[in-house]
């Protein structure tokens, strides 16, 4: 147990809100001292503006702790109004402040906290400045904490709730797949000597495991060398991904796992444009003797699909995105737009009538606004999104090739086209291909040049 005097860094701005309660329970004769624990305790440079405050507060006898456990009042020593507070356990409470101040507290006689394991407390304060007596906490390894133990307490936990998934109760398979076996892959961490934890927390193994240094070898095995001890077991870096195996059903797992071949493609090839050559450097030809020209007698896995599809494509690609490509105006796909695409394809609506997706006739709405307001159009515009510069012809020539004929008296929607006046279409000599093709589908007669 740390004393005060002991601490190198300046304690957290609210961490120092534990000596003023100490500071307000001194004048209490009936108290004997005031403990800090976890962050609060001796590793208080993990205290941060997300910490909580565990406290024990040391009384001197059983009545005293009954009057402490009874009326709260007490922790007005911290400073502002608790809002909320519940007994949690038969020697304390938690309590959260109106300012956000959470707190978990216990008081204990002396003799009880003698009787106590505790690990990792601070001495913030105490009556004449005495030691406290704290048992040491009983050693861990037990016949059970093995690595053997733990890998096959893993795998079976696997196995029965991917059991119970499939019977369809989700809720008890989630707990085994997700907690119960990752439970026993952080024990592998930290058998592991290898393992370098951030102040481990023997109450709860999960406690920053984020920043754990896990070994990049399997538990029990040495890489290189074959006479080494111990059956081969599953990496790590494999068992602490257990908690993935089974978040939905089979088909969402499916999904799951071919987006992330994607995901992971697509970050390369966007990390490839500053480098890689503009050019494809495969032919039509190769590219199809890459992918495998033949029909499949059976089917693969999606992901498999996926994989092979960015792997073989990779060479007969252009680098349009890149700033090397001057070949026409593609390219430069905005990162919001991109990811939106790959929503809209997930989401795989039918966009063709207004009211079925009331989401996407949203989004054209208030862009269709957006697009008025920028290029000073009357609020009473109409706007369509095409696919491409062919439709976008086709649909404003159509309309402009029906308003001509309504003006002259010819209703198309009713007479049809055969036996009305000829229309004639003025188009620049440098305009897009896309103007003649939009004509032809609109059975005009191409433009002269």
């Amino acid at each position: 147990m740390s004393r005060p005097g002991l601490l190198a860094r300046p304690l957290h701005p609210t961490l120092l809100r534990l000596d003023d309660l100490a500071a307000h329970l001194a004048a209490d004769d009936h108290v004997q001292a005031v403990l800090g624990l976890g962050s609060a305790g001796e590793e208080t440079h993990r205290f941060d503006e997300h910490s909580d405050i565990d406290v024990f507060v040391v009384v001197d006898s059983a009545t005293a702790k009954q009057r402490y456990l009874q009326d709260p009042g007490w922790l007005a020593g911290f400073g502002g109004r608790v809002a909320f507070s519940f007994a949690n356990d038969p020697n304390g409470r938690k309590a959260l402040f109106e300012d956000g101040l959470f707190v978990e507290y216990a008081v204990f006689t002396p003799d009880e906290l003698a009787a106590l394991p505790v690990v990792g407390a601070r001495l913030v304060w105490s009556r004449d400045g005495r030691e406290l007596p704290m048992s040491e906490p009983p050693p861990s390894p037990t016949a059970l904490d093995t690595v053997d133990f733990h890998v096959n307490e893993a795998l079976t936990n696997l196995c029965v709730g991917l059991h119970r998934e499939l019977r369809g109760e989700r809720l008890t398979a989630m707990r085994f797949t997700q907690v119960y076996a990752v439970d026993r892959v952080l024990a592998l961490v930290r058998l592991d000597p290898a393992s370098r934890l951030d102040h481990p927390d023997r109450f709860e193994s999960t406690r920053r495991i984020e920043q754990a240094d896990p070994p990049r070898h399997r538990p029990g095995h040495h890489p290189g060398d074959p006479t080494a001890a111990g059956p081969a077991r599953p990496h790590l870096s494999t068992c602490l991904s257990v908690g993935a195996w089974q978040e939905h059903t089979p088909e969402m797992s499916s999904y799951s796992r071919a987006l992330e071949v994607a995901h992971e493609h697509a970050l390369d090839w966007l990390g490839s444009l500053g480098e890689r050559p503009v050019p494809p450097q495969a032919s039509i030809e190769e590219v199809v003797a890459a992918l495998g020209p033949e029909l499949p007698q059976r089917g693969c896995p999606p992901e498999e699909a996926v994989a092979l599809l960015a792997e073989a494509s990779d060479a007969g690609l252009t680098a349009t995105a890149s700033g090397r490509f001057f070949g026409s105006v593609v390219g430069g796909t905005h990162p919001a737009a991109m990811a939106a695409d790959w929503l809209v394809s997930a989401w795989d609506q039918n966009t063709g009538l207004r009211t079925v997706t009331p989401a996407q006739s949203a989004v054209e709405d208030i862009a269709g606004a957006w697009l008025f307001d920028l290029l000073g159009l009357p609020a009473q515009s109409a706007v369509g999104f095409m696919t491409g510069a062919t439709m976008a012809n086709f649909t404003a020539l159509a309309a402009g090739r029906d308003a001509v004929l309504r003006r002259a008296g010819w209703d198309v929607t009713r007479q049809g086209l055969a036996g009305g006046p000829r229309v004639r279409v003025l188009v620049g000599e440098e305009r897009h291909d896309t103007v003649d093709v939009a004509l032809h589908y609109l059975g005009s007669v191409p433009p002269r040049r």
